[in-house]
């Protein structure tokens, strides 16, 4: 519920920062004069190129979506190129492979190695809320399927442990050898 509140208020605030950005307003007014054949204006008012978000970077709010994008729980994008993939199909602004990259860096720095951390994005549908369910109970089966294999693992071994007997030969003592070819 919070984080829901927080997505639509990311894109509440991304629509009022465009009418502060002088290169959006520019873009808005040559879609008014079917300039811009890329962008679109929506019907809430909001600056679309094609149907991504147009961001501005008025009071660092490229970097919030990055945050947003990063820190939220639905994939994993372990390196730049793989978020940017995720994050262009929603948003766009001037340099936003440049920005992700910039930004997975600095992660990678404070933390030490790659980032494996979720994603959600502004919309959860009920076909993703469908497709999350599926994943849900992909996982839940493969919880099961491990602790059968962990029990089944344990039980072979528990058997052997039984069946283990140290052997001890003399000297003259006659073996069956049964070497088999690989």
């Amino acid at each position: 519920m919070v984080q829901e509140v927080v997505r639509s208020s990311l894109g509440a605030e991304i629509r009022e920062r465009q009418v502060l950005d002088p290169i959006l307003i520019k873009i808005k007014n040559d879609v008014g004069k079917k300039q811009a054949v890329a962008f679109e204006i929506s019907g809430d008012g909001t600056l679309r190129c094609q149907v991504r978000l147009c961001v501005t970077n008025v009071d660092g709010l490229q970097q919030r979506v990055l945050a947003e994008v990063h820190e939220s729980r639905y994939a994993f994008h372990p390196n730049s190129t793989i978020m940017y993939h995720d994050i262009k199909d929603i948003y766009w602004w001037n340099g936003i492979k440049k920005n992700v990259a910039d930004y997975m860096a600095k992660c990678m720095v404070l933390n030490g190695r790659r980032c494996r951390s979720p994603i959600e994005w502004l919309e959860v549908k009920e076909e993703d809320m469908f497709v999350l369910d599926l994943v849900y109970q992909a996982i839940e089966k493969f919880k099961v399927i491990r602790d059968w294999l962990i029990a089944i693992q344990s039980f072979q071994k528990s058997y052997t442990d039984v069946r283990h007997r140290e052997l001890e030969f003399k000297i003259r003592d006659r073996v069956f050898l049964n070497v088999s070819p690989r």
